[in-house]
């Protein structure tokens, strides 16, 4: 069988608001900043597009969003097919396929901690215009873990690193961005019993998918006082 990973897992299930936060971080994010009507906006690892839905049916600016895995960009562009001012694309943030200067916001949720976070902070600074923001979303480390509990969350999601609040306020500033404001950092919240998104069930749908959700909601319970995520609204000036 091939190799499946979580995010394999999100897609397969059509889970969208797996971001840390949630659906209530994302609202809180979108009131955060006074889009217009004129701007031009990034949803940058869009998933199922959830919060490109969010945004389209909010504001109505013109709105790409971008995610690269196949099976997101299909569920994202049916869900999003009625809106004329939201274009789909499948590419990478370490390759976004756009010019110079064109957004005048980014939002990207639980994305960066998947890749390699250099080229996706210069392609996002790349593409913003001048005053633009970055909305960023991500997990971190609250309290330190010992090294092999590192490795089994790293090697689980498939993730570039596990950073703490000050290595992810480093990283955006050596990436060029200034007034850095840190809007939320704080320890996954985790009630017993309660689901903080919605799974699609298919009749032939494989077991092993479902495997890789219960051990990704073992993780979080286990690790749920160490890890957490911060929010970051970054400005290029």
């Amino acid at each position: 069988m091939m190799h499946v990973t979580y995010v394999d897992m999100l897609a397969a299930l059509a889970i969208d608001s797996a971001h840390p936060g949630g659906e209530a971080m994302t609202e809180e994010m979108i009131a955060h900043e006074a889009f217009e009507k004129s701007h031009r906006l990034l949803d940058v690892g869009c998933g199922t597009g959830k919060t490109t839905y969010r945004l389209a049916k909010a504001l109505n600016s013109q709105i790409d969003a971008v995610d690269n895995h196949p099976n997101m960009v299909m569920k994202a562009s049916k869900q999003l097919e009625a809106f004329s001012n939201v274009t789909v694309h499948q590419a990478s943030i370490e390759h976004l396929p756009f010019p110079n200067a064109v957004f005048d916001g980014i939002i990207s949720e639980s994305v960066f901690a998947f890749c390699d976070t250099k080229k996706a902070f210069k392609e996002c600074y790349r593409t913003l215009k001048s005053g633009g923001t970055l909305y960023l979303n991500e997990m971190c480390l609250i309290h330190p873990v010992e090294p092999a509990d590192y490795e089994e969350i790293q090697s689980f999601y498939s993730l570039s690193g596990i950073r703490t609040v000050n290595e992810w306020i480093d990283e955006v500033i050596q990436a060029g961005f200034v007034n850095t404001e840190l809007i939320e950092a704080k320890e996954i919240a985790m009630t017993a019993n309660k689901t903080p998104y919605e799974i699609q069930l298919t009749p032939n749908i494989d077991l092993h998918y479902l495997n890789i959700l219960d051990e990704h909601e073992k993780l979080v319970k286990k690790y749920k006082n160490h890890l957490g995520y911060i929010v970051i609204r970054c400005l290029k000036v």
